[in-house]
């Protein structure tokens, strides 16, 4: 362990506080972008850990996670533990084709649901959310825009 791991990473919320030296590539995390207030229950996103911390010159830890460009503080930052149930367990792919067929879902309501889940995830970034599903931005854009001339249904 180094002088630099010696020292817990400061978390006054209570979200992290681990070593730098902890933190391994491909290690699931919660990442919260907005610290909360003390007592508030924090908003996070599950993601992976994509580098080695590194330390700014003002004692700062920081590391590169997926979904994120550039690095994050690692106050930010908390493990979830492997057998934690916030890490989705792997399906099959077969089986979700065959749960999709077995309960008569439509291929329309599959392909809008994918279009719904990629614009949230990308938070309205058409072009991310083409590039996330296969798509081009003018093909996501004319699907959403189906969408939008369709009566509600009442």
């Amino acid at each position: 362990m180094t002088e630099n791991d010696a020292e817990l990473n400061p978390d006054p919320h209570g979200i992290g506080a681990i070593r730098p030296s902890e933190y391994k590539i491909g290690d699931p995390v919660r990442y919260y972008p907005v610290l909360p207030n003390v007592g508030e229950v924090p908003g996070y996103e599950v993601t992976k850990i994509r580098s080695t911390p590194w330390q700014l010159g003002h004692g700062a830890w920081v590391i590169n996670v997926e979904g994120r460009t550039g690095g994050v503080l690692t106050e930010h930052l908390a493990p979830i533990p492997a057998s934690s149930s916030a890490v989705a367990p792997k399906i099959a792919f077969d089986d979700v084709i065959d749960f999709l067929i077995t309960n008569g879902i439509e291929m329309s309501t599959v392909n809008q649901a994918m279009v719904d889940a990629a614009m949230a995830k990308h938070k309205g970034n058409q072009t991310a959310a083409a590039a996330q599903i296969g798509l081009t931005r003018d093909q996501l854009r004319y699907r959403l825009s189906k969408t939008k001339d369709k009566p509600s249904p009442e």
